[in-house]
């Protein structure tokens, strides 16, 4: 449980504090006889966007004097959503390891708004810096056969301290009881050229990643190469390759088509868990923009699951206020009272709510709104401008992805000497296959189609020796008696036109997005878009006959769609959108 300061008596404000520290001042207290006024508020949802918001909504109760914030969260599932997927691993030492679904790694600089959430829960961080290995799958095999992987590079860790690994294909020992020119002539025959090449890769490679770095600087792309906003990865990386005549001498044309197509095409691919097509159609600039903030960052997890997230960001909502299997069916004008809504769930109906948060996927929430637009006037101002949300949410795509959590080392590189913490696979089939493109029958349960890049997670127990791997949309399927679990995830993906949809949800601040702060790599300041809140940020009368209606979630907020995302938007919601929409000054718990 949160370790917070007691509730202070009615006359005692808070005013700043975090989850361990509180200052307080004396305010006129309420007069007597007077009632609070109560706002109830919806949150649909309850992944870390949705819990987000009603945490800051409850918390704003700790200060508020003449008002009640009722938070009522709705959850399709059974278990609240961030941790419904995880599971439980027993080991062979009779303890049980427990598995996040998916794996939620983040990194210092990106997510800035994540980690000071969890610092101010007190959320134990645990600094893991990632090694990489990236292979190419030649052939698709069943469940029974052995795959041939060949890995052609590896990453180390730690920020690039421990610089690269010499992949096993190039690795040579002297034999022992072999005469020394004869061993000398085998290794030049058959090691000397490979492992030449390789050296001479690497090289353009390490240059190629310099000129990556600087290209991603929000300074350089300001002064040399242009705005990439509305450009693709594919197309940004045909504008960018070299064209003079002493890179075109030297081959750096070809090698940096090779390093795009090949480490940041499969380290996007892997991060963003999307198909080919999916991963060259992404908007260049949040991939440019992730690439600096994270320069010499490090990679962190939760130490304990976030099923303590879960834990931390539920203990201030009222139990009776969640809702666990009752998804949003419907939602409707309240009868009573315009604006205000009634919200329809398979065993419930609920009314009288001023807001109403979306923290769902988009393709969730069009048809909830759907529902509500038909109960509108079609000459309404309301209906106009819940239509306009209905089609930008419409704008957004979503991919589904499938976890599996096993113990099947088939699906890490062949040889042990090429493992490490996150292993990439590629499809490359070599020129003699034949067999088939996409997966074997009666196995896309369990396995993507060869489109995507497959990432195992090989998770170590730190009381025990056994390894339990997490392989993210596999195109190899582990065998059927060691998989552990297996998921499937609905995952936002950018495109150009979900690009400029996001700016109608979250927009730059036009009065603070000052140019030098962005050459410094600060985050850019962001305001509600103008389809925040539906007309109730118009409407701030007495009156208030408009309700709220808010989104939030990975997808509406700026760059690529991650847990950064769900926190931003969120944070913003509360404090920008339905505290200023009641009048009321938002308490910023993260501050």
């Amino acid at each position: 449980m949160l370790n917070l300061p007691p509730r202070p008596p009615a006359e005692l404000e808070l005013v700043e504090g975090s989850a361990s520290t509180t200052r307080l001042h004396r305010i006129k207290p309420m007069p007597q006889g007077a009632q609070r006024r109560r706002i109830k508020i919806a949150v649909a949802g309850s992944g870390l966007a949705g819990l987000t918001a009603a945490y800051l909504l409850a918390r704003q109760n700790e200060k508020l004097q003449h008002v009640t914030i009722e938070v009522h969260l709705f959850e399709k599932s059974t278990t609240l959503g961030m941790d419904s997927q995880s599971v439980s691993v027993p080991l062979d030492n009779g303890e049980k390891l427990r598995v996040d679904v998916p794996m939620r790694s983040f990194q210092g600089g990106y997510y800035r708004q994540l980690i000071a959430l969890y610092n101010h829960l007190d959320i134990k961080l645990k600094c893991v810096d990632f090694t990489y290995s990236f292979s190419h799958l030649r052939k698709l095999v069943t469940s029974n056969e052995t795959p041939s992987m060949g890995t052609f590079f590896i990453y180390n860790g730690q920020n690039g301290k421990r610089g690269l690994g010499l992949p096993s294909q190039y690795l040579w020992y002297y034999p022992h009881g072999k005469p020394i020119r004869a061993a000398l002539q085998d290794f030049a025959s058959t090691k000397l050229f490979p492992l030449m090449r390789f050296l001479w890769v690497t090289l353009t490679f390490f240059a190629c990643y310099v000129r990556f770095v600087l290209i991603s600087t929000p300074a350089w792309r300001l002064s040399f190469w242009g705005s990439p906003t509305g450009e693709t990865l594919r197309e940004w990386g045909e504008r960018t390759r070299p064209r003079d005549i002493v890179s075109r001498c030297l081959g750096f044309d070809a090698s940096w088509d090779d390093f795009v197509r090949t480490v940041v095409f499969l380290l996007f691919s892997g991060m963003c868990t999307s198909s080919d097509v999916d991963v060259w159609a992404h908007p260049v600039e949040e991939i440019l923009d992730y690439t600096w903030s994270t320069l010499f960052a490090n990679h962190f997890v939760v130490a304990d699951g976030v099923q303590d997230v879960v834990r931390r960001l539920s203990s201030h909502l009222d139990p009776e206020s969640v809702h666990l299997s009752s998804p949003i069916t419907q939602m409707l004008p309240d009868p009573t009272n315009p604006g205000m809504i009634t919200v329809v769930c398979p065993n419930t109906q609920i009314q009288g709510f001023s807001h109403v948060i979306f923290a769902t996927q988009a393709t969730h929430a069009v048809p909830i709104l759907s529902t509500y637009l038909e109960h509108l006037s079609p000459t309404s101002k309301l209906w106009s401008d819940t239509d306009r949300i209905i089609r930008c949410l419409e704008t957004f795509e979503y991919r589904q992805n499938i976890v599996v959590t096993h113990t099947d080392d088939r699906l890490l590189p062949s040889d042990t000497r090429d493992r490490r913490d996150l292993n990439l696979v590629r499809f490359q089939p070599s020129r003699d296959w034949t067999g088939p493109t996409s997966p074997f029958p009666g196995k896309s349960h369990i396995c993507m189609p060869p489109t995507f890049t497959m990432a195992t997670h090989s998770i170590k127990s730190e009381t025990s020796s056994q390894c339990i791997y997490q392989s993210t949309n596999p195109i190899i399927a582990p065998s059927t008696d060691k998989v552990l679990s297996v998921a499937h995830l609905d995952r936002a993906i950018l495109t150009v036109q979900s690009q400029s949809a996001v700016r109608e949800l979250t927009m730059d601040d036009p009065e603070r997005a000052a140019w030098w702060a962005l050459l410094r790599g600060r985050p850019k300041a962001k305001v509600l878009g103008a389809l925040q809140g539906g007309g109730r940020r118009r409407d701030m009368g007495s009156d208030r006959t408009s309700p709220g209606i808010w989104m939030c979630g990975s997808y509406a907020y700026e760059g690529i769609p991650l847990l950064e995302g769900c926190v931003a938007s969120a944070r913003m919601v509360v404090g920008q959108g339905v505290m200023r929409a009641e009048g009321l000054d938002a308490w910023d718990v993260l501050v």
